[in-house]
């Protein structure tokens, strides 16, 4: 009989380390605009908001697909025109 080896349990995320998250980036963000901050940092501010995001989201709706689908609805009907503000229209 084979035992399973589990993997180490990742740290929760909270939403306010996402809220923390988020400042930050908006701060180099606003550096980058002023030309004192370099891309590759704002890039990084980034990658780490983006990787914050999408462990919250599967530590609340796990790997469940019906509960994602409903989620992406969720963000339609609360912003419909938000996925067209995205596309440039030149």
């Amino acid at each position: 009989m084979r035992s399973k080896k589990k993997d180490a349990p990742k740290p929760k995320i909270f939403s306010e380390e996402i809220t923390e998250l988020k400042y930050l980036f908006l701060i180099e963000r606003i550096k980058f605009g002023r030309g004192e901050t370099a891309y590759e940092v704002l890039h990084e501010k980034a990658d780490a908001l983006l990787q914050a995001i999408e462990v919250r989201q599967t530590q609340i709706f796990g790997g469940n697909t019906r509960r994602r689908m409903k989620l992406c609805a969720a963000e339609l009907i609360a912003n419909p025109f938000f996925y067209l503000s995205e596309i440039p229209l030149t």
